[in-house]
């Protein structure tokens, strides 16, 4: 492997703020989902279409949707770490563009 400094700038930055989104506190796959119910409850707000908001972390795992409560003291933490996920992503998916386009000028120069 090449030493970071023999590394394009572009990628050097891609890998560096990947490695930091890995490296923090939390990362998970999934989406926030928004549910609105009723409780039933007789003087509840809900009665008069005043429904309650809840959040949750929904995933697909093994082709099954499944789904996680999330506590309104949470909400952030976990927000953050979906966030973190999807960035993760798309720098790996960029860095693993730049090998390809790499491969194929490689294959061109042969």
């Amino acid at each position: 492997m090449r030493p970071r400094s023999a590394m394009p700038d572009q990628e050097r930055r891609r890998r560096s703020n990947l490695v930091k989104i890995v490296c923090r506190a939390g990362l998970v796959r999934g989406s926030f989902v928004k549910m609105v119910r009723k409780c039933g409850g007789k003087g509840c707000h809900c009665v008069k279409g005043e429904k309650h908001e809840s959040w949750y972390l929904a995933q697909s795992y093994h082709g099954q949707k499944r789904m996680i409560y999330i506590p309104k003291s949470k909400e952030k933490e976990i927000r953050e770490w979906v966030r973190n996920y999807k960035q993760s992503r798309r720098l790996l998916n960029e860095i693993a563009q730049m090998y390809w386009a790499r491969v194929k000028k490689e294959e061109s120069d042969n």
